[in-house]
């Protein structure tokens, strides 16, 4: 009977360690969980961010006659995010114009559409996450180019 009384303690330190081995593997689960569920929240934000910066861009005053007469598309100032740690900027460039056959008003003015891109971008200050978007606009706009010329391949 004296050999078997430190076996009660053994068992017991051995189960106890068990249970704090899969504690330990519980909370770095959680752990990783936690920043993956923050990560998604960063790209979804991000994503509203540069959406946000599309509707502006495309809502700014003159934005496309701007980006007629700019050779590397018009850089739209005063464009702003809803992420707190993230920068955001956007762009509009002409892409082509076809002229619209027959219409016309008042003394002669011709109209054309004009296909526009408005790309924006924005990332967090540390650059972790990233988001581009690219939409495509199509506007009718009095045709005042010259025969034959061309404003940045429009």
């Amino acid at each position: 009977m004296r050999d078997q009384r430190g076996a009660v303690l053994v068992v017991s330190l051995i189960f106890l360690l068990i249970i704090t081995a899969i504690a330990v593997v519980s909370l770095s689960g959680s752990t990783l969980q936690t920043v993956m569920a923050r990560n998604a929240q960063l790209r979804e934000a991000i994503f509203r961010s540069t959406e946000s910066a599309i509707e502006q861009a495309i809502a700014f005053p003159n934005v496309f006659d701007r980006a007629l007469r700019s050779a590397a598309g018009f850089p739209v100032p005063g464009v702003t995010t809803s992420v707190d740690d993230s920068e955001a900027a956007a762009t509009v460039s002409c892409l082509q114009a076809r002229p619209i056959v027959g219409y016309q008003i008042g003394s002669g003015t011709s109209y054309a559409v004009f296909v526009f891109d408005a790309t924006a971008t924005a990332n967090t200050d540390d650059d972790r996450v990233a988001s581009r978007i690219t939409q495509g606009v199509a506007i009718g706009l009095p045709d005042n180019r010259e025969p034959g010329l061309k404003l940045n391949g429009c």
